[in-house]
């Protein structure tokens, strides 16, 4: 057989199929291994055991391949030609396409193993050995064919026998307490990871299971004080019965059934026949074992019942409980100690409460079915009698190691709840409560607060915009009354002298003079109207009385752009924030003479004008690709031009800052003023 264009070797030992991973059993792998049959269940089924010199194996004979095997034994040589699988389980597993049986040799010696080491994967699908106490003994109608089950050890670490042909003679011998040595082949169930799991051995007939000790006559055994039993090492597959007689304090229905003597208290998990009530007297006879630190009596029995009424409870506190727990085992007495309910839940079918004493926390646990007392309410002072169970954690740790840190107390009956006083009107849900009806009060109080703050606050805000208002519309009127002057003295002067060089001129016909005199008309006549321009941009433009700032700057725009032929484009956003009326007439009136300047005088194709909020002032810029000009150069207001005199007022007025920045490549004016009103600069 190839794989992947390379041969595939023939497996020919057992402890060769225990190397193979599970990709490999899977392809599969070709065997042939000769050994003897350990275990044929019957012919009518198609699989057996055997074991060569290396270890054992499970052959599978489906179909026509079945017919070989009729008539193998265990002892029997076999050649058997196959390949590996995997199910089903156990592993390894081959699946048997040739059987060649062969002589009769015998089985191969067994193997001698501990129940431990068996239960550890030691000596798996191999014929071995051991001895050991059944426990438990019976029949599974089940499996195929139905098998006598024997028990053997602990309940945490059971080793079970199956045997496949058993008669009435054999059940007979084969009773729980009868010491055995059992002859069989070990087997165990695998995983999808061929990992072996819950080992059993299997055994062909009785003539393999020899009986070193027959069960001991319980009326005989000796009556041995619990306390005794307690301080005793169980030992595992070797224990015998054990016999005690004390007096029942705790049972609940299919679980444990606590026996106390004056010796000490001890749990017994029962096999099966008649069951004790509280308070009878009786003689318990099972098996020791070990549980989670203490010892119990497993596959329990009672008998010779005599009733009567529990043991006194021992009063103890649940503080002492606790500390004591390392050298005085109270484990499994009937104790009474006193505590606060303070809350409850449940533990599977069981109820329970929790239960504080002196800082000292611990779970009172009810019998299934049980219900508290309407009486019984939270914070109510209640004396609990049941059965002390310790727990160990493993959280606490002691100088010496780590201890008992928590225990539970069980009830026999609900009877063994008191209360001692009735809990304190004080209870932590009216406390809530309480605390929740003020929590809402000052909850409304603050939302009242946070409302009149808001109140004040828009009130506030109206206020200061009617006061804003109020301030601009004075600043307006003196504005206006400011211009009025202003055109009164520069106006009327200008006006005034250019008659008089007009008339002085006309007083020199045509002499040299005259045209002199003439020239210094038109200058005065000239910075008359520069003056007058002036003036009148200092009003209120009438283009922002129904529109903002953005608005009203594309409309300005959108005049000079169609009387001069320039492409104007203006970059401003809806969402500004709104100026004072003063600052947005003189941030317009800058714009539309800078503009102005830019076609007049620079002899502009394209202008960009830029208006946006730069933390809390309004940047205006005018960008223009015209020719420029010297700043060196340029008339000033003593030649009659005002446009970049008059810009920069405008700009000092509003508390902001002005610049130029001009060569043969264009000019760009930029302009900062704050958004806040301040008082006029001028």
């Amino acid at each position: 057989m190839t794989c992947q264009g390379q041969e595939i070797p023939v497996v020919t030992q057992a402890k060769d199929l225990y190397r193979l991973n599970r990709a490999e059993m899977l392809y599969p792998t070709p065997v042939r291994i000769r050994g003897v049959v350990t275990y044929n269940r019957g012919d009518e089924f198609n699989d057996f055991t055997m074991q060569d010199e290396t270890g054992g194996l499970v052959a599978d004979a489906p179909g026509t391949a079945n017919q070989l095997m009729i008539g193998l034994v265990p002892g029997q040589e076999v050649v058997i030609e196959g390949v590996t699988m995997v199910n089903p389980p156990p592993t390894p597993r081959v699946k048997v396409e040739k059987l060649i049986p062969g002589r009769m040799a015998g089985l191969p010696a067994p193997l001698p193993f501990t129940p431990e080491a068996l239960l550890g994967g030691a000596g798996r699908l191999c014929h071995v050995e051991f001895s050991g106490v059944i426990r438990e003994a019976h029949v599974d109608t089940k499996l195929e064919p139905p098998r006598l089950i024997l028990s053997l050890g602990p309940p945490g670490s059971r080793l079970a026998v199956w045997l496949a042909r058993f008669d009435d003679v054999s059940m007979a011998a084969l009773k729980p307490d009868t010491r055995v040595r059992v002859h069989g082949v070990s087997m165990s169930w695998t995983s999808a990871n061929l990992q072996p799991y819950s080992t059993f051995v299997v055994v062909q007939d009785p003539t393999q299971i020899e009986v070193l000790s027959p069960p001991s006559d319980t009326g005989k055994l000796p009556v041995t004080p619990i306390g005794q039993l307690l301080s005793t090492v169980p030992e595992g597959f070797e224990n015998r019965r054990q016999r005690i007689s004390g007096t029942v304090t705790l049972r609940w229905s299919d679980e444990a059934v606590v026996i106390q003597d004056d010796t000490g208290g001890i749990l017994s998990y029962p096999a099966a026949g008649e069951m004790p009530a509280i308070g009878d007297r009786v003689d318990c006879v099972g098996f020791l074992s070990p549980d989670r630190g203490r010892v119990i009596l497993d596959e329990s029995s009672y008998g010779d019942f005599r009733p009567g009424a529990p043991p006194l409870p021992e009063l103890v506190s649940a503080d002492l409980l606790l500390n004591e727990a390392p050298i005085k085992d109270r484990d499994a007495l009937l104790v009474s100690t006193t505590g606060v309910f303070r809350s409850s839940g449940r533990s599977g079918t069981h109820g329970l409460i929790q239960v504080e004493s002196e800082g000292v926390m611990f779970d009172v646990v009810f019998p299934p079915g049980g219900a508290l007392s309407p009486e019984v309410l939270p914070g109510s002072l209640i004396e609990v009698t049941g059965v002390a169970k310790f727990v160990f954690t493993g959280r606490s740790t002691t100088a010496g190691g780590r201890a008992l840190d928590r225990f539970e107390i069980h009830l026999p009956t609900m009877a063994g709840i008191k209360v001692l006083s009735a809990p304190s009107w004080w209870t932590p849900r009216r406390f809530a409560v309480v605390a929740g009806v003020i929590l809402f009060c000052l909850l409304l109080s603050l939302l009242w607060v946070i409302s009149l703050r808001r109140r004040v606050a828009a009130r506030s805000a109206l206020l200061v915009r009617e006061i804003r208002a109020r301030h601009e519309q004075r600043v307006l009127l003196e504005e206006r009354a400011r211009l009025a002057g202003d055109l009164h003295d520069t106006l009327s002067q200008s006006l005034s002298g250019a008659v008089v060089q007009m008339e002085l001129a006309d007083s020199l016909d045509a002499s040299p003079a005259a045209e002199t005199h003439r020239l210094l008309a038109r200058r005065l006549i000239n910075r008359s109207y520069e003056d007058l321009r002036r003036a009148v941009w200092d009003l209120t433009p009438s283009v922002l009385l129904n529109q903002d700032l953005p608005s009203a700057l594309r409309s300005v725009a959108g005049e000079q752009s169609a009387d001069h032929n320039c492409g104007i484009t203006i970059e401003a956003g809806e969402d500004l924030p709104g100026l004072p009326e003063r600052s947005r007439s003189h941030l317009l009136r800058i714009c539309q003479e800078a503009i102005h300047n830019a076609i007049r005088h620079g002899a502009a194709s394209e202008i960009r004008v830029s208006l946006k909020q730069v933390e809390d002032s309004m940047l205006l810029v005018i960008r223009d690709n015209g020719r420029g000009f010297d700043p060196g150069k340029i008339p000033g207001p003593t030649d009659g031009h005002f446009g970049l005199s008059s810009m920069r007022n405008r700009v000092l007025r509003l508390g902001g800052a002005f610049g130029v920045d001009t060569s043969p490549a264009g000019t760009v004016v930029s302009v900062t003023v704050p958004i806040a009103p301040v008082p006029d600069c001028a």
